[in-house]
């Protein structure tokens, strides 16, 4: 029952490790813990009051606790009390320096004597001080993953309020930028529900689909004074506007940061979108932002298609979608999920004129 206990425990731990992104900081806290647990698990071979040492395990679990909820905190804590007592179970004279004395006392009696029956009531007793303190530290371990586990709650509730907050300034923002030209109106917004369709459709995890949600709304902040250029050149950008381009992504991004901490993953999505423009798609667009900045590239060059400018007459909806499949700027798993995400938003509409 415990080896289930302690596989299905390493295995969801593992899981939410492989789901992770490996370059993320979030990917890389769980890395710092797992390897502390290690750390003390092989520390706790050598040292000689293993019992003592065993207060140290409360690290990892707190930590997990505080950065990843219950659930994490749990899983730590049931792996690290299942090793422990697997160890004190196959090892019990090393796990108790106590109870290897006196097994060795035991061996040295004889058989059937008073002296050998007061040496295994000694044993036994020192045996039921090794597991009275594994269940109290055990328990007082669950006890810790749950009160840490606390401090997340609190923390996350604090973190989705402020969420909350800046997605109206962002919103804000968004409705600014549409005032400031009036050409723009709508684009950010439409942008933004194609791009979070297509994250969705990717089966992204739920806080990166939030981030490409935001910085779709964003990815016209800086972004402004180049719109012209990337409407109405049917050629490559050169070399004084790809320096432009940079510098209002510079620009767009330091704004984004400048708002909270909160958004601090929505800047390098809204960069990694305009380095897209003013470099090609093999830029950052293809490292660790680049699904999200890739997706709301896609969703931008759709939208520009569709709508069309003062120079270029607009796409129909399957021309825009043949052009984005044909011209092979972007991954083919990011256009599946687009054309579907496209497919859901049409039928959506087409409820909503029914009702």
């Amino acid at each position: 029952m415990g080896g289930t206990v302690v596989a299905r425990s390493t295995r969801s731990l593992t899981k939410d490790m492989e789901t992770a992104n490996s370059t993320s900081p979030a990917f890389m806290e769980r890395v710092i813990i797992l390897a502390i647990l290690i750390a003390l698990l092989i520390t706790h071979l050598f040292v000689v009051q293993k019992v003592a040492f065993l207060g140290f395990y409360y690290l990892p679990v707190l930590l997990a606790g505080y950065f990843y909820g219950k659930r994490i905190a749990l899983l730590i804590s049931i792996l690290t009390l299942f090793l422990v007592t697997l160890y004190s179970i196959v090892e019990p004279g090393k796990m108790s320096p106590d109870i290897a004395v006196e097994q060795a006392n035991l061996d040295r009696t004889t058989p059937n004597t008073a002296a050998r029956n007061e040496v295994l009531d000694r044993l036994s007793k020192e045996k039921f001080k090794l597991n009275f303190s594994l269940v109290t530290w055990g328990a007082f371990l669950v006890l810790a993953a749950v009160i840490s586990s606390v401090l997340y709650e609190r923390k996350q509730k604090r973190v989705d309020e402020l969420r909350r907050a800046y997605t109206g300034v962002v919103e804000i923002l968004t409705k600014y930028l549409e005032l400031a030209n009036r050409s723009t109106v709508g684009r950010s917004r439409d942008v933004s529900r194609y791009a979070t369709a297509t994250a969705r459709h990717m089966k992204l995890p739920e806080e990166t689909i939030e981030n490409i949600r935001m910085a779709a709304l964003l990815h016209d902040l800086g972004h402004r004074d180049i719109s012209a250029l990337i409407l109405e050149k049917s050629a490559e950008l050169g070399k004084e506007a790809n320096t432009t381009v940079r510098t209002q992504s510079i620009r767009g991004e330091e704004v984004i940061r400048s708002v909270s901490a909160v958004l601090e993953d929505v800047a390098p999505i809204v960069d990694g979108y305009h380095e897209y423009f003013a470099a090609g798609p093999k830029t950052t667009a293809r490292t660790s932002v680049a699904k999200g900045s890739e997706i709301i590239a896609a969703a931008r060059a759709y939208y520009d298609m569709i709508t069309g400018s003062p120079t270029r007459k607009a796409w129909s909806p399957d021309e825009a979608l043949a052009e984005i499949r044909t011209g092979k700027q972007f991954d083919a798993d990011i256009i599946d999920a687009f054309e579907e995400a496209l497919r859901d938003i049409k039928e959506d509409e087409g409820k909503e004129k029914m009702k």
